[in-house]
């Protein structure tokens, strides 16, 4: 049985006063938050008494929290959803929770077919409900997070009360949480990272301190002063955009912090070695983990038997296997575990952390969760290996989903809606590497008729539409005909920056 309910009103109970939550407007306390939440609990029972998991458009600010929250208590599962996604794209998601309602964090004038947006009054009700102080099951979904889908639709990965424990239980063992500690949380709430900062206040009583604007850095360094910021997890264009000489000359500001966990993406080593020396006390996580598998498995705490790997451009490793965290590598077709020091495959995670499989999407499900020796597993696309220490290391991804600035994207779902336009035979998305740290998403198209010309305007406005922010290529380019291999297939290995400059 999950503990996560009874945490709660402990946490509520031990000091109803102490300032769990800050964003740009206000500082909250658990009597705050608690209070604000049975406004959002009070319009579900309302409206939709029986849903068992809640659509939120959420933005960065406690009141996005609150309506978690109110969900949580009510035993609900929370599916947080970007409001700045394309309106069709938002309905796709909301469709797949059979509901007649979405909450929202914030006032908005947006309009969904055939579903009521319901932003609820800041009545005082805290006599009108009482909560249920029983906990969740273990089986119970906890939140459902909307990801990249390869046939247009946005694929929902249902995390239960009992994978996110498994989570919070195993980073206790990595993370030396103090009654000091404040989580700066820099990524959206619509972004698997940001669930683990929730989670981790909620389980542990950790504060959170929302940064205003992420893309604003100095206004980061602004706020990690002015909230006393001692740890944060987020990508890693997020901290090296920290290393910005503006920003390194006051790194006075930084006083406060003790660590920061780099995930969603490779963290360049020379931005490794540069924080090293400019924030010597500061401690570097780098970690791992697919959003299917509860946000993270794996942490390493770079350490200066690091430093020759990374001087010579090299990735970190990730961090070992673990009772609660535990992998294997497997060979491409996934028929064999590959035992091997070195020998790379496809990282496989199993046990607790395991999510429960897509939402509606059973065949999905089947292909990329099964059963090894008897343990539900998730086959995470992820090419690595183990060295003899037992750490593990991280080389690239199989296939078409990619991480790209956090996010996973799957290059399938951005050749699928580029195709739906009525002049594009193929199209073909792949990234080119820029330089050692920026990459940039692609497109190759080859026309129906290469007579014809095409609205080039027209068409990066329905990929704009079409698509949310990060997955709307770059660059476009177009071909007479697509390289074919010996099979007669395309030759993805073709399409790239140097074959366009032949």
């Amino acid at each position: 049985m999950s503990q996560l309910i009874r945490l709660i009103h402990e946490n509520y109970d031990k000091d109803p006063n102490k300032i769990i939550l800050r964003d740009s407007k206000k500082n909250w306390t658990w009597y705050d938050l608690l209070n604000r939440a049975k406004c959002y609990s009070e319009s579900i029972i309302t409206n939709s008494p029986n849903q068992k998991i809640v659509p939120i458009l959420v933005d960065r600010s406690g009141e996005s929290v609150a309506a978690m929250l109110g969900c949580i208590l009510l035993k609900k599962g929370i599916a947080p959803l970007s409001p700045n996604q394309p309106i069709a794209r938002i309905e796709k998601s909301v469709n797949k929770l059979d509901t007649t309602i979405v909450l929202s964090a914030f006032e908005t004038n947006l309009k969904l077919t055939d579903k009521n947006i319901i932003f609820p009054n800041h009545v005082l009700i805290e006599n009108k409900i009482q909560y249920d102080k029983k906990n969740f099951n273990n089986e119970d979904i906890l939140y459902n997070l909307f990801t990249s889908g390869s046939t247009g639709d946005p694929k929902g990965v249902m995390v239960s009360s009992a994978n996110i424990e498994n989570t919070m239980l195993w980073s206790i063992d990595i993370i030396n949480w103090n009654n000091n500690d404040v989580i700066g949380c820099a990524t959206n709430f619509y972004f698997d990272i940001s669930m683990f900062d929730l989670f981790t206040m909620l389980y542990f009583n950790i504060p959170i301190a929302i940064f205003s604007e992420t893309i604003n850095i100095s206004k980061v360094v602004q706020e990690i002063k002015k909230y006393n910021v001692t740890s944060i997890f987020s990508v890693p264009l997020f901290f090296a955009q920290l290393l910005k000489v503006d920003i390194i000359d006051n790194y006075d500001k930084f006083n406060s912090l003790k660590r920061i966990l780099s995930g969603g993406d490779f963290f360049h080593p020379n931005h490794i070695i540069e924080w090293l020396k400019t924030f010597p006390s500061v401690e570097i996580y780098n970690v791992w983990g697919p959003t299917e598998t509860s946000i993270v498995n794996t942490m390493h705490l770079i350490n200066v038997k690091d430093l020759e790997k990374l001087k010579r451009g090299e990735s970190p490793s990730v961090g070992k296997a673990h009772s609660r965290m535990r992998f294997y590598i497997v060979n491409d077709d996934r028929s064999k575990i590959i035992n091997k020091s070195e020998e790379r495959g496809e990282i496989v995670m199993i046990g607790e952390s395991v999510t429960q499989g897509y939402l509606k999407d059973d065949l999905l499900t089947s292909q990329s969760y099964g059963v090894i020796n008897g343990e539900r597993c998730f086959y995470t696309n992820d090419i690595g290996y183990i060295n003899s220490e037992g750490s593990l290391f991280i080389i690239g991804r199989k296939g078409t989903t990619i991480k790209l600035s956090g996010y996973r994207v799957d290059l399938s779902e951005i050749e699928f809606i580029a195709t739906n336009y009525d002049k594009i035979q193929y199209a073909i998305s792949f990234v080119n590497k820029v330089d050692k740290s920026n990459d940039e998403l692609c497109l190759a198209v080859e026309l129906k008729n290469n007579n014809e010309t095409i609205d080039l305007f027209d068409f990066k406005k329905y990929l704009r539409e079409s698509l949310p922010h990060y997955m709307v290529p770059k660059k476009i380019f177009f071909l007479e005909e697509m390289p074919k291999n010996s099979n007669g297939k395309i030759d993805r290995n073709k399409i790239n920056i140097n074959f366009f400059n032949e």
